[in-house]
């Protein structure tokens, strides 16, 4: 038996160190002195095997289209003069013989015009104006608070998170400095402590400046938003949210409500971020389906009360025999929350993004066949009850 072994030479002006395999390592010919932050720039030369990775002082871009011998990327809005390095598919690194510098805005171009109305500890703040995103550190209560590039999306809206641990103080202003080294300064605010939860709606105010409240249900079917209702007190404020129905089907829609801000929630606020309200069954059970609004975006399905596994309670919430309980739903994805795609009832978002309102559609599901003690498909209960209050965003579960 014979064996031939083949080798092949290659030249580390073209290739790698290594003797056996082919590396094509690439090369730089031109990048441009100088390009507007946020725009398009080109990288000329050879051996871009795709994919390639490019970055700025070090900081990874957005690559916009690639070929062997041009690379169009995105430029950051913020970064440093620097030199570019392209490494290719097979992790060989070039970097550029000149360095790249930044283009950024005129001084006049650069604008606030709208502040937070308050200083929120422990939550995410924005600021609207032109060419915000320029703005590079803010100072409040004498705390320098740099801003992360990587958290903003938009030029004309600029997100920080406000430390939990500030100075104590019940006023201050928000001074910003931009990238060129201006200086933009607040009216003064008033600062508060984050309380671990924000509401959506609490149903006491349906002209609440943050939330507007969309009411849908068949002519059929009452409902009411009081504080007393068949021996059920309003838990807090002055009125809850409650619909009945009598003779609705296991997959019939009764209800349908939705609850939009008008300031929105972001999410990066919350360690772990809960779906919170008060519920109250009186003396029958109930479910709904659960959306999430993030824009045009809603993440939606079945909210199952409890996830043990125990049959009796699938999609469906507990009776609560006329006690207000808390019902807590994690939203970072985590199976107390299932979400069945329906279609347009169902749509990924973003879980560390802000949600600006929910919806909910009373269902009957299994509580159509609850017995009183367990779910028998011989039975037909005719009573579908469900009060609710005080839907919020919470640290955790809340069991106040």
């Amino acid at each position: 038996m014979y064996i031939v072994l083949l080798t092949a030479a290659c030249s580390n002006s073209e290739y790698g160190e290594e003797s056996d395999v082919y590396f094509p390592v690439p090369e730089i010919e031109s990048v441009p002195d100088s390009v507007k932050v946020g725009e398009n720039m080109i990288i000329k030369g050879k051996n871009f095997v795709e994919p390639n990775s490019v970055s700025i002082g070090g900081e990874a871009v957005t690559i916009i289209s690639e070929s062997p011998t041009e690379i169009v990327i995105r430029t950051p809005r913020i970064f440093k003069e620097s030199y570019v390095e392209v490494m290719n598919v097979f992790e060989r690194v070039v970097k550029s013989a000149t360095e790249v510098a930044p283009i950024y805005p005129e001084a006049n171009e650069i604008s606030i015009t709208k502040w937070p109305e308050i200083i929120l500890k422990g939550n995410i703040l924005e600021i609207e104006g032109e060419n915000v995103d320029m703005i590079t550190e803010l100072l409040i209560l004498n705390t320098l608070i740099p801003v992360v590039l990587e958290d903003q999306e938009s030029t004309n809206l600029l997100k920080f998170f406000v430390p939990a641990d500030l100075p104590e103080g019940n006023k201050s202003k928000i001074i910003a400095t931009s990238v060129l080294g201006q200086t933009f300064e607040s009216p003064e605010l008033d600062v508060m402590n984050f309380t671990g939860s924000m509401m959506i709606c609490d149903f006491d105010n349906f002209e609440d400046v943050d939330t507007t409240l969309l009411m849908q249900a068949p002519a059929n079917v009452p409902y009411t938003c009081q504080n007393y209702r068949d021996g059920i007190s309003c838990p807090q404020g002055e009125a809850f949210f409650s619909y009945y129905s009598e003779g609705a089907t296991y997959w019939q829609n009764i209800y349908f409500t939705t609850a939009k801000m008008k300031t929105p929630i972001n999410l990066k606020a919350f360690t772990q971020p809960y779906l919170s309200f008060r519920y109250n069954s009186d003396d029958a059970v109930g479910n709904f389906t659960l959306a999430l609004l993030q824009g045009d975006k809603k993440w939606a399905g079945d909210f199952n009360g409890k996830t043990t596994g125990d049959e009796l309670i699938f999609n469906m919430l507990p009776p609560t025999n006329g006690e207000w309980v808390w019902m807590n739903i994690p939203i970072d994805g985590s199976k107390d929350f299932f979400a069945y795609d329906w279609g347009s009832d169902h749509n990924p978002i973003d879980l560390k993004g802000s949600v600006n309102g929910i919806e909910i559609i009373a269902r009957p599901f299994n509580a159509y066949h609850w017995d009183g003690t367990k779910i028998n498909e011989n039975f037909q209960n005719p009573y579908y009850k469900l009060n609710i209050d005080e839907i919020c965003i919470s640290e955790g579960p809340r069991t106040d």
